[in-house]
Order: structure tokens, then C-alpha cells, then sequence
């Protein structure tokens, strides 16, 4: 039976943290501080795996499997037809 994405990682987080309360031998003190070290170590490994998820996701559409020089020639052509705005200064309230 395959679970919820959710209930894997929230599954996968519990599992990792178990071996913290392990750990009678060391003063709370040092508890909490490779409590904290073990933390910071799992948030770096999940931010990369956030980059690697959001990578395999934005390769699912389809303008991002568009060679790059198909990209570029859009741009190109949308730039020849685009017309910057420029401010259009009131010369009647000069002076004012």
C-alpha cells in the first residue's frame, strides 16, 4: 500500500530524528547542540533535494523542453515588436 507524499517524508523525519533521544551518555547541553548540528545537516540535504524536485518539475512543461535557441528566437522576435513606454511629459505644468 503506497502512502500519501506527506505521511512518507513526515515518516522519513521521525525515523531519521529517533536516534537524538538515543543518546543518554551526553549532558542535555551537548544533546541539544548535536540535535541542532544533526538539523541543520538534514535542512541542507533537503533544500537540495527541493532544487533537484523543482528542476524535475519545471522540466515537465513543455516550454522548458524548447532547445534554447528556439527560446531565443522567441525572445528575439518579441523584442523586435515591443515598444518601451515612455512618459509622456505634461509641458503645461511647467513652471509649476
Amino acid at each position: 500500500m503506497t502512502s500519501s507524499a506527506s505521511q512518507y517524508w513526515r515518516d522519513a523525519e521521525e525515523r531519521r530524528f529517533t536516534s537524538l533521544s538515543d543518546q543518554p551518555h551526553l549532558l542535555k547541553t551537548e544533546r541539544l547542540a548535536v540535535a541542532r548540528a544533526n538539523i541543520a545537516s538534514e535542512i541542507d540535504a533537503v533544500a537540495l533535494l527541493m532544487c533537484s524536485l523543482r528542476s524535475r518539475y519545471n522540466a515537465t512543461v513543455p516550454v522548458n523542453r524548447l532547445p534554447p535557441e528556439i527560446v531565443a528566437h522567441i525572445f528575439d522576435l518579441a523584442q523586435e515588436h515591443w515598444l518601451p513606454c515612455i512618459p509622456i511629459r505634461n509641458t503645461a505644468l511647467d513652471g509649476f
